[in-house]
């Protein structure tokens, strides 16, 4: 994973350099003695790598939500991690998209759990693979293609259930104004947003919501969309 993240030119510069410290002949070696000739090299801080990997435990598992209109290709990635002692693995995550005979590779800097990512893509997409070539350490991955946006559906609301945030992804060419609310069961307004610029999709942070369920309404000049919400 240190070879991923750094590349292999610098990554292989510094297990030379790391071999060859004459501090080091004849002598022991300890972690931090090589953490320190690959961030001097590099030029970056891997201590929350180094915290993660090896002094830590546990590891993510991702889920990732797709959909494609046109060449839009939207992402979503979440991710859960197997131990609370670490909340959140900031890696480079390699996705490969297949379809019409086709095949890309897109790498996604996941800086938070729920990212969003749209990309232009020249082909219609069948199938998405994470980490297809296992960088990453990582378990019980899943991929899920979300509904495409139809004559009768403008609007497409996921990960349901949401942990730390919520995508609201509408066709944009159809609908040129929004707000959304969110209530409790007891019909209490928890959160209320106009959208003001349209740029396909729209990120609610709902981490702060306790656990359980909520409406979510969403108004567009087509009417109004209500859908249960599970907050976990």
């Amino acid at each position: 994973m240190l070879r991923w993240e750094l590349g292999d030119s610098i990554f292989f510069k510094s297990l030379y350099n790391y071999v060859n410290d004459p501090a080091l002949t004849y002598s022991f070696s300890k972690t931090q003695l090589l953490q320190q000739h690959l961030e001097s090299v590099s030029g970056k801080d891997l201590t929350d790598f180094f915290n993660h990997w090896i002094y830590g435990v546990g590891y993510p598992s991702y889920t990732l939500d797709w959909t494609q209109h046109g060449s839009n290709f939207a992402v979503h990635l979440s991710q859960i991690t197997s131990d609370p002692s670490v909340s959140f693995y900031a890696m480079h995550v390699p996705i490969r998209l297949f379809g019409a005979g086709k095949d890309t590779t897109l790498v996604l800097e996941h800086d938070f759990s729920g990212q969003a990512y749209n990309f232009n893509i020249p082909f219609a997409v069948d199938s998405v693979q994470i980490d297809p070539e296992l960088w990453l350490i990582s378990g019980k991955n899943s991929v899920r293609k979300l509904p495409s946006f139809d004559r009768d559906n403008f609007i497409v609301v996921y990960p349901n259930p949401v942990r730390d945030q919520l995508t609201i992804w509408y066709d944009s060419k159809n609908i040129n104004q929004l707000n959304f609310s969110i209530w409790d069961l007891q019909g209490k307004k928890i959160m209320v947003q106009s959208v003001i610029k349209l740029r396909d999709y729209y990120t609610v942070p709902v981490a702060d919501l306790e656990s359980g369920i909520y409406l979510l309404k969403i108004n567009t000049e087509h009417g109004t969309i209500t859908q249960r919400m599970l907050k976990y």
